[in-house]
């Protein structure tokens, strides 16, 4: 997951509404009697919205943190991500797990850059790859920002018990095993062609 830190109710409904939770999760689970008997918080169709909530609940609660380091909420995800999720340092990579547009996302690298948070280093055997990593100018601001995240974590999920962070956990592993094995079938049949 892109996101260091945990993840609420409503994210674990959201991706439950898109799977058989019965397949997934075991018959005396709390959370699995909601499910399955229609009490979740919410239906499919408001799950997008809820999901976006979510995010938007991170951007905000990030945002007083930002202006006070006078930094764009890009800038400051960029950094975040680098730090929590180091084996995905190039630019594409960013792009791919964060959703970030490559155009905005290039603008906020070179002025980390020029600003001193990130240093751009060459893929050994890539030449055509570069790899950005975060300077010690950047460890302070890294810090603070998982400090933040942490607070977040807490705060989102109130309410919710170890058995249901587990549960979600899993259900996250497999749906990304899932993908994954999809993906994997996706490539196999377009070689194929």
């Amino acid at each position: 997951m892109s996101f260091r830190w945990g993840v609420g109710k409503t994210a674990v409904l959201f991706v439950l509404t898109f799977m058989q939770a019965d397949n997934i999760i075991p018959k005396s689970s709390k959370l699995n009697y909601l499910v399955l008997k229609g009490k979740a918080e919410m239906e499919r169709k408001n799950s997008v919205t809820t999901f976006r909530s979510f995010i938007e609940a991170y951007e905000h609660f990030c945002k007083p943190l930002c202006r006070e380091l006078a930094m764009p909420q890009m800038a400051f995800d960029i950094l975040m991500f680098l730090s929590n999720n180091p084996e995905f340092c190039t630019a594409r990579e960013i792009s791919r797990h964060r959703g970030f547009k490559e155009n905005i996302l290039s603008v906020n690298i070179s002025k980390l850059v020029c600003e001193g948070y990130l240093e751009r280093l060459p893929v050994e055997g890539d030449r055509r790859k570069v790899r950005l990593v975060c300077t010690p100018k950047a460890q302070p601001i890294i810090e603070r920002g998982r400090r933040q995240q942490d607070k977040f974590n807490r705060m989102i999920r109130e309410g919710l018990t170890e058995e249901e962070l587990v549960i979600f956990r899993h259900c996250l592993e497999v749906v990304g095993r899932n993908a994954r094995r999809i993906q994997q079938m996706d490539m196999e049949l377009s070689e194929n062609v």
